[in-house]
């Protein structure tokens, strides 16, 4: 099966289900995050997403990452490239960008990559072993390499899940992915 067909089957899975489906699921991965990312030490970085329709809404996690005190950087498309800015809110940080998405606003603090702890990463399809099948625009393949000091996990949802994600030279696996 090609990259675009898992793509069309995945987004068909997730067509199927309900906006309180979604959150139910989104509040469980963020409860298992919670957990995984409990040993944070305030001063931390964690770089997390803007979830679209259908990924986990991570929202909940960055609320307890903010009453922590750990710092959250989001990405940013810029050139076909991501930067990475701090933002401490929502409404005052953030603005409709690249394909709709709610990214950091241009005059936010850069944060350089290798200060990275932890990328939350979403996608279209994930495995057991790490494997991700993202939107095809490659972003987070060509970032990910550069963030050497960072875990990667993956946020999904059950029907997200497949045997064996085909993964190609370029593609990155995660350390860990979390279903729900």
């Amino acid at each position: 099966m090609t990259k675009t067909m898992i793509r069309k089957q995945i987004r068909q899975r997730l067509h199927g289900m309900s906006m309180e489906q979604k959150q139910i699921s989104s509040q469980k991965v963020c409860n298992i995050l919670n957990k995984e990312l409990a040993y944070l030490s305030k001063g931390s970085t964690v770089m997390c997403y803007m979830a679209l329709d259908d990924e986990v809404n991570i929202d909940k996690t960055i609320e307890f990452l903010w009453s922590r005190d750990i710092k959250t950087v989001f990405p940013r498309v810029f050139k076909q490239a991501m930067q990475i800015c701090y933002v401490r809110s929502f409404a005052d940080d953030c603005h409709r960008g690249y394909c709709n998405i709610l990214e950091p606003n241009l005059e936010l603090s850069h944060c350089a990559i290798q200060d990275i702890d932890v990328i939350l990463v979403p996608g279209v399809a994930f495995d057991d072993n790490g494997g991700r099948l993202g939107r095809g625009k490659g972003f987070y393949d060509r970032f990910i390499p550069q963030a050497i000091n960072a875990i990667t996990i993956g946020c999904a949802f059950v029907v997200q899940k497949m045997d064996v994600v085909l993964t190609e030279k370029h593609d990155q696996l995660l350390h860990k992915v979390i279903f729900a």
